[in-house]
């Protein structure tokens, strides 16, 4: 794993959030929570192997404590709260093919101009300073699986049932860079719109540690 994808902080006021999400995740079926969030659940030491973003990610039941397969390293807190809430809430419905925009999520438009600064704005920042093939390179070390939309961009499969699309414009003179995020028509059945703006701030952030 990469450096920066390792928890370096404190979640300060976030602890009742995880303490709450811990809670949830232990009174689920270690076996359910596997299956319906596309990992793999090994009785032998009572683990959930979990794939996101090209890591391996293992969690243990009942205690939720998350760390990349085969070391003692934890990732980032807000990665390990989304991975507890991921299982806790994941349904295994099949993915549509259909790609929404964050705005379409359950009350996205209130939460909208949040993921507009926090996000979006960042990433478009990164489309126009950026080189689409260095942008595509990172996307690549995520895991991610190039899709030809846009000047550069991926399929991030930031966890089995959860995939998030980013697309780069690198604009021109008279069109100014921009870039998105598009998610899966069932996102909502995997996390909650909140969650889904935390998933879009790490994906900002490791980007752009990848990208330098």
């Amino acid at each position: 794993m990469f450096s920066f994808m390792q928890e370096n902080d404190d979640p300060g006021p976030y602890c009742s959030a995880i303490n709450h999400s811990l809670e949830i995740f232990a009174q689920k079926d270690p076996v359910q929570m596997a299956r319906r969030g596309g990992g793999m659940y090994q009785p032998e030491n009572s683990r959930i192997l979990l794939p996101s973003l090209g890591q391996l990610l293992q969690i243990s039941y009942p205690d939720g404590e998350v760390t990349f397969k085969g070391t003692p390293k934890q990732p980032l807190w807000q990665w390990s709260l989304i991975a507890t809430n991921y299982l806790g809430r994941a349904e295994g419905t099949p993915l549509s093919g259909e790609l929404i925009s964050y705005r379409e999520l359950d009350g996205g438009y209130a939460f909208y101009p949040a993921f507009l600064n926090q996000t979006l704005t960042r990433l478009s920042r990164m489309a126009e300073e950026k080189d689409p093939a260095n942008l595509n390179n990172a996307c690549l070390q995520l895991g991610g699986e190039l899709h030809g939309r846009g000047d550069a961009g991926a399929k991030l499969n930031f966890f089995p049932h959860f995939p998030v699309h980013v697309i780069f414009w690198k604009g021109d003179d008279e069109v100014a860079a921009s870039a998105n995020l598009l998610f899966d028509r069932t996102a909502n059945l995997y996390l909650h719109t909140e969650d889904v703006a935390v998933v879009g701030s790490l994906v900002v952030y490791f980007l752009g540690q990848l990208c330098g």
